[in-house]
């Protein structure tokens, strides 16, 4: 059976990260931090670090404070 494939590309991403960070805004949540996780999290979070113009964490340890 041969598999479909799927791309996603940069401009979809860069869509989404808007949308993840228009509804972070609209639900008040107040961040203050942002942590990704380094194996596929990181990307996303250094987007939306910039995006909302908050600080990335650089570990998780950090987070808990």
């Amino acid at each position: 059976m041969e598999q479909k494939q799927e791309y996603y590309t940069w401009q979809e991403f860069e869509k989404d990260v808007e949308i993840i960070s228009q509804q972070i805004k609209k639900r008040g949540w107040g961040l203050k931090n942002i942590y990704g996780l380094p194996r596929g999290g990181l990307i996303l979070a250094v987007c939306l670090s910039h995006r909302l113009d908050i600080p990335l964490l650089s570990s998780s340890k950090h987070s808990r404070s």
